[in-house]
């Protein structure tokens, strides 16, 4: 039986001793090793670092894959909004702008191109008495309007789903008419694309 020095505490034990009193290490099996190697043993190293070093591995990973996402949805939303279509430009609204048959008349005569000019892009709205209801070669209804000239009156072309409404008018009968287009045939002024507004 020999002392020997406990690896932990450094305590004379016996080695026959099955722990060290101090420190309570097991003694007994370590009795077979020689004392100088015993003395180098050192216990083993926590593996703290490796863990650490995996940990910062997978956190740099799962770091680099979330930048990588949030720039690919950037240059996709980018990508998208340069290669999608442009947005065709909303229509500007029509405005209304009132007429009479003697006014439409005047202005057609003084100057044609002028008056073609300033009623392009308005719905022209037109309020009189009723001179006639007749059809043109086309079948479409047409009602006509006294200018104040002998051998003009204006005449205003109902769209087709106007026949009806228009078979139920009356010479004199004062309608007002929203009509798209306007143009001069001979010396009469002529609406188009005309519907009666109730």
């Amino acid at each position: 039986m020999a002392l020997i020095q406990c690896p932990d505490c450094g305590a004379n034990v016996s080695s026959e001793a099955p722990a060290c009193p101090s420190c309570g290490r097991p003694i007994k099996n370590q009795a077979q090793v020689p004392p100088a190697l015993a003395a180098k043993t050192e216990p083993p190293k926590k593996k703290t670092s490796g863990c650490a070093m995996v940990f910062l591995i997978v956190l740099g990973v799962v770091g680099i894959l979330v930048y990588m996402g949030n720039s690919n949805q950037g240059d996709s939303s980018s990508s998208d909004s340069a290669n999608a279509p442009a947005q065709p430009a909303s229509a500007p609204q029509e405005s209304i702008l009132k007429v009479s048959p003697a006014g439409l008349y005047r202005a057609y005569k003084a100057n044609e191109v002028a008056t073609d000019n300033q009623l392009q892009g308005h719905i022209l709205e037109l309020t009189a008495p009723v001179a006639s209801i007749d059809k043109d070669f086309t079948d479409h209804a047409v009602l006509k309007f006294n200018t104040g000239e002998e051998f003009s009156e204006l005449q205003a072309i109902l769209n087709d789903d106007q026949k009806s409404a228009a078979a139920n008018l009356s010479q004199g009968q004062i309608v007002t008419l929203h009509c798209e287009s306007s143009k001069r045939i001979m010396d009469s002024p002529m609406l188009d694309n005309c519907s009666l507004v109730h």
